[in-house]
């Protein structure tokens, strides 16, 4: 979850920016909903398009921020 990756260093997240099913959900619906929570993972941008081949190799949804 992002909460817990960016601590405790801390991050600017653009949350209205977070894809959503729901988009009628205000900020702090969307920060509080455990409903709402995705994994995140960190990666350096290099290593974007390799990561990007194991998600489609693996059929898994990724999306790239940054």
């Amino acid at each position: 979850m992002i909460k817990e990756l960016i601590y405790p260093a801390g991050a600017k997240i653009e949350i209205r920016k977070i894809p959503l099913g729901d988009h009628t959900l205000s900020v702090l619906e969307i920060w509080g909903a455990e409903y709402q929570e995705a994994n995140a993972l960190l990666i350096r941008s290099e290593k974007a398009e390799m990561f990007g081949y194991l998600c489609g190799r693996e059929k898994v949804l990724m999306r790239l921020w940054g």
